[in-house]
């Protein structure tokens, strides 16, 4: 949460939760990153790319692709920041910025297709749906990756930003989304 904006001759402080970032140089929150953090950072975003694209040959709707790609550009985008703070040891918050645009934006992308596929297949899709997400034994696969996302959601807003729970949340966002992957690859096969 920004709180204010100072202009001292031509540099812009900016300061964010306590700390102060100076034209894109790194605050020390972020001293910690590793590139060992930036790159696993990847896999949750791979695991739901692979997921997604499952779900969409099963269900086939051009918006949820969109909204899946979306989102995949949203999750490269925070590792992208991660690794330009690791290596370059700077801070770029566009690419936080494309993140946290692009991730609801695919979510919502993705809810919409699943609601046009509703009212336009009717009830077949529905039970289609249902019939997926509830079939042993993804439905366990999916319970854990969902529990996890909520999970995540709480970590998010209850965590610092430091390198520690960074990798908590990493590590969280990844089971969940291998666990949904594995769920979809399930439902997929038909196993």
């Amino acid at each position: 949460m920004r709180q204010v904006v100072f202009f001292c001759g031509s540099v812009i402080l900016v300061r964010y939760r306590g700390t102060i970032l100076m034209n894109g140089t790194l605050s020390r929150e972020y001293e910690k990153y590793t590139l060992g953090l930036a790159l696993f950072d990847l896999l949750p975003v791979i695991f739901f790319l692979l997921s997604g694209i499952l779900i969409w040959k099963m269900y086939g709707h051009p918006l949820f692709l969109t909204g899946v790609i979306a989102c995949f550009i949203g999750g490269l985008s925070k590792v992208i920041w991660k690794l330009i703070i690791v290596t370059a040891k700077q801070d770029r918050p566009i690419f936080n910025k494309v993140f946290r645009a692009m991730m609801p934006g695919g979510f919502v992308l993705m809810l919409l297709a699943v609601i046009i596929s509703a009212c336009t297949r009717g009830g077949s899709f529905l039970a289609s749906f249902w019939h997926g997400f509830t079939m042993m034994p993804a439905v366990i696969f999916f319970i854990a990756g969902i529990a996890g996302m909520f999970c995540m959601g709480y970590l998010g807003s209850h965590m610092d930003r430091s390198a520690r729970s960074n990798w908590i949340e990493e590590c969280v966002n990844a089971a969940s989304q291998l666990a949904v992957l594995n769920g979809g690859i399930i439902v997929y096969t038909g196993m």
